[in-house]
């Protein structure tokens, strides 16, 4: 303490000291002992532990869902085959269909497989809905095409019946008229 001019008394702020020599109360020989354990090191590591397992669980879960969707789709592809096996080979299928009634019916068939994809599609869940819009596709591509290739043999087949039925049909008209030299020549 500190007197001043007027006779009181004013506090000394202590002042640090840098060097610890001058406090030799506070100069002990320490050797630290302490193990990371005694600092939360296991609990870090239970922590770290707990949020691989659950990333785990987490890509568990996903692969889950993926391989749902997967049978999903599958099971919407089956169907979708099942279906245009039937619409192609059964009674009344395009592709027992002839001549005539083949070139009209191709554009009829192509509308009525594309509603019963979009059908089957929009019964699956979003995830399985991808998967099947992505793999029917091909499929889809090749039942066209087969629909294609089917309408243009009969059509080949139809105007060469068409042909060969009016050369007959000519023929047979200038046998009737054979008496008349003109309706022969006709």
């Amino acid at each position: 303490q500190v007197r001043h001019r007027e006779d009181r008394l004013m506090v000394k702020v202590p002042v640090y000291q840098q060097d610890v020599s001058l406090r030799p109360i506070l100069q002990q020989d320490l050797e630290i002992r302490a193990k990371p354990e005694a600092f939360g090191w296991d609990v870090g590591q239970g922590v770290a532990n707990l949020g691989k397992g659950m990333q785990q669980a987490s890509n568990t879960l996903i692969e889950l869902q993926d391989l749902e969707s997967t049978t999903e789709t599958k099971t919407g592809q089956n169907k979708l085959m099942e279906w245009n096996r039937n619409r192609q080979w059964g009674p009344g299928g395009y592709m027992t269909l002839q001549g005539d009634a083949a070139i009209k019916g191709r554009a009829t068939y192509e509308q009525e497989f594309e509603a019963k994809r979009k059908e089957i599609m929009g019964g699956l869940s979003p995830r399985a809905q991808q998967k099947f819009n992505e793999s029917s596709m091909p499929y889809a591509n090749s039942v066209l095409n087969q629909a294609i290739v089917h309408e243009g043999q009969e059509r080949k087949k139809f105007i060469n019946d068409t042909s060969v039925a009016s050369q007959n049909n000519f023929a047979n008209e200038a046998l009737v008229n054979y008496s008349d030299p003109n309706r022969v020549n006709t």
